[in-house]
């Protein structure tokens, strides 16, 4: 009697229909929510590696000589 309860007629062994409920249940990885996270990090990696190229080339500064004159003489 329970068992017919379970099945709802769609199979007469209360097994199968739960191997069927799981496998629809149990859901794959769709291909749009992998390619999204690949490419997140692809961006990600790109934005850092471009913002260390630039603070490379930052980081080259011009060197000044500012002479301080006082009545005359360099200070």
């Amino acid at each position: 009697m329970f068992k017919n309860v379970y099945t709802t007629r769609m199979s007469g062994n209360s097994r199968v229909l739960k191997r069927r409920f799981r496998a629809i249940s149990a859901k794959p990885v769709k291909l749009k929510g992998m390619l999204a996270f690949i490419c997140a990090v692809a961006i990600f990696i790109v934005s850092t590696f471009s913002t260390l190229a630039v603070a490379q080339f930052a980081n080259e500064s011009i060197d000044y000589n500012i002479d301080i004159t006082n009545n005359g003489q360099i200070i």
